[in-house]
């Protein structure tokens, strides 16, 4: 027991000096900060659970829209280690967490992806709105 709280306290610090990189000014910081939780994700499920708790996985979900494609990418890592490692709390906490907007959100700006949802979309040849309606 005193085991658990003793590993319960560190990753409670870990994820305080977490917040406090992620929260940087500078690109490099936040990335730093995304790298650990990334570590802390892999390290077990302490870590995890305190990092649910203190809401960082919301606050890692927003850097997948940093204007920095280093924190962007450190955060998509970090991220999949969280998801990796997580089970049924970890996810209701990512869904809780609202990961999923800002996930969008930056796949819809990638360079990959942006051409194709900008591409104007081909008619239906042959599809006139309601006509399944009048034929019945």
């Amino acid at each position: 027991v005193a085991e658990s709280a003793s590993a319960e306290a560190q990753a409670e610090e870990k994820v305080v000096q977490i917040m406090q990189d992620m929260g940087g000014m500078q690109p490099e910081k936040r990335a730093s900060g995304a790298h650990s939780v990334a570590a802390v994700a892999a390290s077990g499920f302490t870590g995890l659970r305190v990092m649910l708790r203190r809401g960082l996985v919301g606050k890692l979900s927003l850097l997948l829209c940093d204007s920095n494609s280093e924190v962007r990418s450190a955060a998509v890592l970090a991220l999949r280690n969280v998801g990796l490692r997580g089970g049924d709390e970890v996810y209701e906490g990512m869904v809780a967490a609202d990961v999923m907007t800002p996930a969008l959100t930056a796949l819809s700006h990638s360079p990959l992806v942006a051409p194709l949802l900008a591409a104007p979309q081909m008619p239906k040849v042959g599809w006139i709105a309601g006509a399944a309606a009048e034929e019945e």
